[in-house]
């Protein structure tokens, strides 16, 4: 029989270090290890995470699993390349009936020892698929491929399954080191895609790179969409603090809450939390920061490609160009054909998963309210605001973007800017510049100038790149920075290698080089490995120490807001001046820096 571990440490019986688990087969390891990596990083990008049963070592557990003993119960877990890998583990409640709608619960505890090797399914989204996905088929079209390939990504796509949906998703995977007494850095990991899309399984091999580097790395699973941001006055009067829609935060508060109870069950240290997001994710990572709610659950960040502070979204208040998140829950109810319900909560509890995505998908404008809102209570205002105050979580933070964030972005957000809608026409982008940037368009005007229509494109691709990500980073830097916390900028510009490809250094390319995920596109060269190498070791000692170094790089010199300079992760590695620093000054005056105040947020104060 297994014996129960000590505290804080993970039991097996035969299992060694270094080698991997009986069960754990060798499809995704050895020589094939890149091979699987770009397989795995472009079913992601294609179809969304994977489907619950289709990794190594998710076969159920085996006699050599590793234990480990949590207050809610026992895991039994697998083993990846030397390292602990624990899958699907609840940290919350299933949000499921009543419970919709609502912040998370505890867990109810199980007796015996769950299977800890599968991961959960994923939170409801929009259904997975290319045909749908904008942002896949950009970066397709603009990779270059010949034909060939091109038809091969068709048939990957045609040929793979879909991951399993389900409301009860509110689960975590860890990765951990086997080394026994040790007290490791935490990183969690919070997925990007919108507030809409994803997992913390799309990559299913995260915690490798930083298990090896001695860290606990999490993945977390949180409500999305609909289902994790729908607000309605009906679901606020029931809140003793007046708060609808913020379910999906909550729930990566909650996950933070599980992490510091538990994770030194995993040898990791509570005390020691660092957590780190793309694009949604890291918006996510901004907006905990500003949360009044999560503080104390974390001690560093690490922000890529987002920071929140452009989002303005509030409950019962109009923000710019975003409607209010009550009056598009009101949206959804008409859809449903329950606008005069007796009981509003309770028609929106009773409405399948299917009826409500069809709502949503009717009345396509409620999409910018599927975000978190400011509600007075886990966002007391916007985070543009907090940063600008200095109100945010005093802890060290690194952000940064890639040098082409909108290459892939522009058909599927729509505009050069966030719900300003599409430009076809010269006129029409002089006259978009005038409404937004009013005084200031003609300097817009000459910093991205259009010709003809041919212009147009690139154009649009700078603009919204930098009005999405990269002004609302040199924002956060500054403001993080001014208040006196340790602040560290990077640019990425390493341009994935093809002599046709037009994608550039793109959006979401950094995840290739966070996880050492080959492209899924594109070759993977021995320089590629080294930045990648570089990369974890800047975020690992980043969670390690608060001050991000790699071996054999050059340091990476805090943020000064007076002499501007990020490290550019390039062909090179190396300090430079942030030369956008005027012109994302600008774009931050109209689109970042926050409005007058509406009146929920002064009442709040």
């Amino acid at each position: 029989m297994r014996s129960r571990p000590e505290e804080g440490h993970i039991a097996g019986s035969r299992w060694k270090p270094g080698r991997a688990g009986p069960r754990y087969g060798r499809a995704l390891g050895g020589t094939n290890l890149v091979a699987g990596l770009r397989l795995a990083l472009l079913a992601g990008l294609l179809l969304g995470p994977p489907a619950c049963a289709s990794w190594p070592g998710t076969d159920g557990p085996g006699v050599d699993s590793p234990l480990v003993v949590l207050d809610d119960g026992s895991l039994l877990g697998a083993v990846d390349e030397g390292i602990l890998v624990f899958r699907g583990i609840p940290y919350a409640a299933p949000p499921v009936g009543d419970l919709r709608f609502r912040p998370p619960q505890r867990v109810e505890p199980w007796s015996g020892d769950r299977d800890a090797t599968r991961f959960g399914p994923i939170c409801p989204q929009p259904a997975p698929g290319a045909g749908g996905n904008l942002f896949v088929q950009d970066l397709v079209a603009r990779a270059g491929l010949s034909w060939w390939r091109r038809m091969l990504v068709g048939r990957v796509a045609s040929l793979s399954g879909g991951a399993v949906e389900s409301e009860d998703c509110l689960t975590l995977n860890v990765w951990a080191p086997a080394k026994k007494g040790g007290r490791f850095p935490v990183m969690v990991w919070l997925h990007g895609g919108g507030h809409a899309a994803g997992s913390g399984a799309q990559i299913p091999r995260a915690g490798l790179p930083y298990a090896r580097r001695g860290i606990v790395l999490v993945s977390i699973n949180y409500r999305l969409g609909l289902l994790g941001f729908l607000a309605h006055p009906a679901l606020a009067a029931e809140s003793e603090h007046g708060s609808a829609g913020n379910y999906g935060m909550l729930d990566q508060i909650e996950a933070l809450r599980w992490v510091e109870r538990n994770v030194h069950r995993f040898g990791g240290d509570p005390e020691r939390v660092t957590i780190f997001g793309e694009s949604a994710g890291a918006h996510s990572v901004g907006q905990l920061m500003a949360s009044p709610l999560a503080r104390g659950l974390f001690h560093a960040a690490i922000a890529q490609s987002g920071t929140g502070t452009h989002q303005h979204l509030r409950l019962r208040e109009q923000a710019p160009r975003t409607p209010a998140a009550e009056s598009a829950g009101e949206r959804i109810l008409a859809q449903l054909g329950q606008a005069g319900a007796a009981d509003p909560a309770a028609a929106l509890r009773s409405a399948t998963v299917e009826e409500l995505r069809a709502a949503a998908a009717a009345d396509p404008g409620v999409f910018p309210a599927f975000h978190p809102n400011v509600d007075g209570w886990v966002l007391p205002d916007s985070t543009a605001r907090i940063f600008q105050e200095g109100k945010q979580a005093a802890v060290p933070l690194a952000l940064g973007v890639n040098r082409d964030e909108g290459t892939l972005l522009l058909r599927a957000v729509g505009g050069p800017v966030m719900g300003a809608g599409r430009v076809g026409t010269v006129r029409a982008w002089k006259e978009l510049l005038r409404q937004i940037f009013g005084a200031d368009a003609s300097v817009v005007d000459r910093t991205y100038p259009v010709r003809n229509e041919a212009g147009l494109q690139r154009a649009s691709e700078r603009l919204l790149g930098d009005s999405l990500f990269g002004a609302p980073a040199f924002f956060a830097a500054r403001a993080h920075a001014g208040a006196g916390h340790p602040t560290y900028l990077y640019h990425l510009t390493r341009v994935p290698p093809g002599p046709r490809q037009t994608a550039g250094a793109y959006h979401g390319l950094d995840l290739s080089y966070v996880f050492g995920a080959p492209f899924p596109l594109f070759p993977w060269s021995a320089e590629d490995e080294a930045l990648a190498r570089s990369v974890a070791d800047y975020w690992s000692s980043f969670a390690r120490e608060g001050v991000p170094r790699a071996e054999k790089r050059v340091e990476w010199t805090p943020f000064d807001p007076q002499e501007p300079r990020w490290l550019e992760l390039g062909d090179e590695v190396a300090m430079r001046p942030v030369a956008p620093a005027a012109r994302y000054e600008l774009l931050a005056r109209h689109l970042v820096e926050p409005p007058e105040r509406a009146p929920d947020a002064e009442a709040a104060e």
